[in-house]
């Protein structure tokens, strides 16, 4: 049975989940759903989380969280949204079993975070966490990298109700990690042989690191592991997202009327904008932002460029071993209408092949999909 959570009005009682409530409007002769779930902040962090692992390919990301207990419990949330995290796995354990999937690695992201916020009541100002996050099979459309997360609590308020305690997180991108590796670095971190025998056993089990800080335990990824990018990364993306943000609000703006392929071609513009930047940055341009320019200037710029995979953002399930993005829930109702859980349930044809067989949200069907993605896998 699924653990009862109502956050954001969202009822899991009973192994229930009754979404919040959406309007459907017109829009250019189509049916557009809107959610008013979509939060405009939590949007605008899953685009930018998107286009950093996905089309930048960064080697670590930086976010905040929050540890909240107090008369309700404890909970450790996204400041940005106000959204549990807990609220996030519980979702996700739902929608792979309504649709008869296996949800044995979202039950694996639930429980470890159930256990991490355990853990965090014990915490105080410095204290450090490691949670290591492998990858699922590469037949089941998994990438090749893996994430190790790391987080200090960097301040502790005592309030009213309870406490607070302020988290700085970075997601450290791993390049073709092995099981090996992952518990090696558990035993050098906890002295304690976890013995994982697969990647499930590591996302149940987070680590509080004391008298250890962050900068140290990213230092010792970064000399243990394959990590992409440098010191200076997190610079050249910040000025890269400042290039990008009025296009990026022009879409949030379009958004909220517009038609799914309108909003599909306006993110898809966004898409080629960033590999162009990661591009320039291969080459070792590094300044050519023009900071500024518009959605409509970059589409009639890209009008004629292909995606460097075909299916873009379609879909926009993560595979990668992220648990604390797993599904790109207000990126895909922004796109969608609905948070999409990888399930081929449209009516044809597949505007790739052509074929009269059952697609995604855009239009692609199963096969196109992964044999885009093996494509990706290879180049990557």
């Amino acid at each position: 049975m699924i653990e009862m959570l109502r956050p954001n009005g969202e009822d899991f009682s009973e192994g229930r989940y009754y979404p919040k409530r959406r309007e459907v409007v017109s829009s250019g002769g189509f049916d557009v759903e809107y959610s008013a779930a979509v939060d405009r902040q939590a949007l605008y962090s899953d685009i930018i989380s998107y286009l950093g692992e996905y089309r930048f390919g960064l080697g670590r990301f930086d976010y905040p969280l929050q540890f909240v207990q107090d008369g309700l419990g404890a909970r450790i949330i996204d400041p940005r949204s106000g959204e549990s995290m807990r609220a996030k796995t519980k979702r996700a354990i739902w929608d792979k079993r309504a649709n008869g999937k296996s949800s044995v690695r979202e039950e694996a992201d639930d429980e470890g975070m159930g256990s991490l916020t355990n853990s965090m009541s014990t915490t105080g100002t410095g204290d450090s966490l490691w949670w290591g996050s492998l990858p699922g099979r590469v037949e089941d459309d998994f990438g090749t990298y893996a994430f190790i997360y790391i987080g200090q609590v960097v301040r502790t308020v005592q309030t009213r109700e309870g406490v607070k305690k302020d988290i700085m997180m970075s997601a450290i991108r791993v390049e073709n990690p092995s099981l090996d590796a992952f518990n090696e670095a558990y035993v050098t971190l906890t002295g304690q042989n976890l013995n994982a025998a697969t990647p499930e056993d590591f996302l149940r089990s987070p680590v509080i690191v004391k008298g250890t800080t962050k900068n140290l335990l990213e230092r010792e990824i970064r000399t243990n592991f394959i990590v992409n990018g440098g010191e200076d990364e997190k610079e050249w993306f910040d000025n890269a997202i400042a290039d990008l943000s009025p296009a990026i609000e022009d879409f949030m703006y379009l958004v909220k009327y517009g038609t799914r392929e309108e909003k599909l071609d306006a993110f898809h513009t966004l898409e080629k904008h960033a590999d162009q930047l990661r591009k320039l940055k291969e080459r070792g341009i590094v300044n050519d932002l023009e900071f500024g320019a518009r959605l409509v200037e970059l589409q009639a710029r890209y009008k004629d460029v292909e995606l460097e995979t075909r299916t873009g953002s379609c879909p926009l399930v993560s595979k990668s071993g992220n648990v604390f993005e797993t599904t790109y829930d207000a990126l895909n109702k922004a796109l969608f209408g609905k948070s999409w859980d990888g399930t081929y349930d449209e009516e044809g044809p597949c505007r790739l092949c052509g074929k009269d067989v059952p697609c995604g949200p855009c239009k692609v069907c199963e096969s196109c999909t992964e044999e885009d993605n093996a494509k990706h896998r290879l180049a990557a």
